[in-house]
């Protein structure tokens, strides 16, 4: 409860990246594409979209740890489609919806020039490691941050909060009351789910009887109503730590120089070599390492 009460040891990290940056993360320039799309420049593009989309979730989630989530409607940005909507958010306050779609496209497209650059060296039998080590990352990042987005819409969108974990605690009908005939949180519905993420979140002074007539929490019975509270603690907790996890994940060092391929040697003739430079080349890289690498040996 008491890392509710204060933005904890994230919080503290935030300051000092966003200290490094030299302002708020929704305030600093973009990432800039290179203008030679190498592997290791494509992959600094790509480490710099991350470091900007982790110092913005940073700051984010500090705002959330340390201030109470008023639910309201204003923008937002659609992860899905990387454009700027309206919706009903809590903490509405917490983030700039047009810097973050920004941010978004800008991995998007430094991902793209990844995979480009990725797949004239490996026509060129190129920085094979490198690139097998970047992908590595991009996966274990593109996880992590997927993970992080479920967890900051499930506390963030009331309507999530309420279709999914509400829904666990009480009668349909009272769920369905919520929502107007459009699925958005109708008047009545905002109000009371306002009310329930003010007792949640520890945004009064938890008087379990100052909100004796909102049937959400009424309908709730004790047991199940600390339950869901430790959940959602719990959840805007894990925000840190899965951006910290994203933060250790991307910055690995860089891959090593890139060597002239050498001169290849005749492959033996059972063997086919065509695979490696195909998508079944890196598919293989990834899956059987060790035979990619003997197919390597064979065919170089």
């Amino acid at each position: 409860m008491a890392a509710m009460k204060q933005p904890g040891v994230l919080a503290a990290c935030a300051a000092g990246l966003l200290a490094f940056l030299g302002g708020p993360a929704w305030s600093q320039p973009l990432p800039a594409r290179p203008d030679v799309p190498t592997v290791a420049a494509c992959q600094a593009y790509l480490q710099a979209t991350y470091a900007a989309l982790q110092a913005y979730y940073a700051q984010s989630s500090a705002c959330m740890s340390s201030t109470p989530p008023r639910i309201a409607v204003g923008p937002e940005c659609s992860t899905t489609r990387r454009q700027v909507i309206m919706g009903t958010r809590a903490w509405p306050h917490c983030g700039q919806a047009e810097q973050h779609c920004s941010l978004l496209r800008a991995n998007d497209d430094a991902r793209v020039c990844v995979e480009q650059a990725r797949s004239r060296e490996r026509e060129q039998g190129q920085a094979r490691e490198a690139a097998l080590k970047l992908k590595q990352m991009e996966d274990e990042a593109r996880h992590a941050y997927g993970t992080l987005e479920a967890a900051r819409r499930l506390v963030d969108d009331p309507r999530v909060f309420v279709k999914t974990e509400l829904a666990r605690w009480l009668d349909r009908s009272i769920v369905s009351s919520l929502f107007d005939r459009g699925g958005q949180l109708s008047e009545r519905g905002l109000t009371q789910t306002q009310q329930l993420y003010d007792y949640i979140f520890d945004a009064t002074a938890g008087n379990r009887g100052l909100y004796a007539a909102n049937p959400l929490i009424s309908a709730i019975q004790e047991q199940a109503f600390d339950q869901l509270r430790r959940i959602m603690h719990d959840t805007l907790a894990s925000q840190d730590k899965l951006i910290a996890e994203v933060g250790r994940i991307t910055q690995d060092p860089a891959p090593r120089p890139i060597k002239s391929a050498p001169a290849p040697r005749r492959p033996e003739a059972s063997v086919d070599c065509s695979i490696l430079d195909s998508p079944a080349g890196s598919d293989l890289a990834i899956d059987a390492p060790e035979r990619f690498e003997e197919l390597v040996r064979r065919c170089r």
